[in-house]
């Protein structure tokens, strides 16, 4: 609701998805993350993936040749997840809706399995404040839409 894609986000995460593929026998990432950037450019703080630990080399070289980095969370700002990922794990815990919810999922989802951040895939978080997780981001799209719709 507060998130708008630049054009192309879509296709390099496909393109990425499609990369990583050939190089493993078919198996896409599980999750395929964008970078977020703020109304003026910078990159997001409150969106700023989780570099996987402990990466093997092969890991990380086939996600450089992809234009992706290996990441062990991401923020759902921006990400495909593989339904058969879902259909495993399961679905966010709702308990932690809003605040932590997408780091917990991903995060449950990459323990066993691949995912990659792609910058070459741009979304614009239009928060109200520029700020990381710690501050809260303000009234988005939503919050207007229903006061106005609803």
């Amino acid at each position: 609701d507060d998130t708008i894609p630049a054009p192309g986000a879509l296709a390099a995460l496909l393109r990425a998805s499609e990369t990583w593929a050939q190089a493993h026998h078919g198996n896409a990432p599980a999750i395929l993350s964008s970078k977020a950037v703020w109304k003026d450019g910078r990159a997001h703080p409150m969106n700023t993936p989780r570099t996987r630990p402990f990466c093997r080399p092969a890991e990380r070289r086939d996600a450089a040749a992809a234009g992706a980095m290996p990441i062990r969370s991401a923020s759902f700002v921006s990400q495909l997840v593989a339904s058969s990922s879902v259909r495993a794990e399961g679905l966010p815990v709702a308990d932690y809706f809003i605040w932590n919810d997408d780091f917990e999922f991903s995060a449950r989802i990459l323990r066993t399995r691949v995912g990659l951040w792609v910058p070459a895939s741009v979304v614009e978080h239009r928060t109200a404040y520029f700020g990381s997780t710690d501050r809260d981001p303000g009234t988005g799209s939503a919050t207007r839409c229903a006061t106005r719709c609803g």
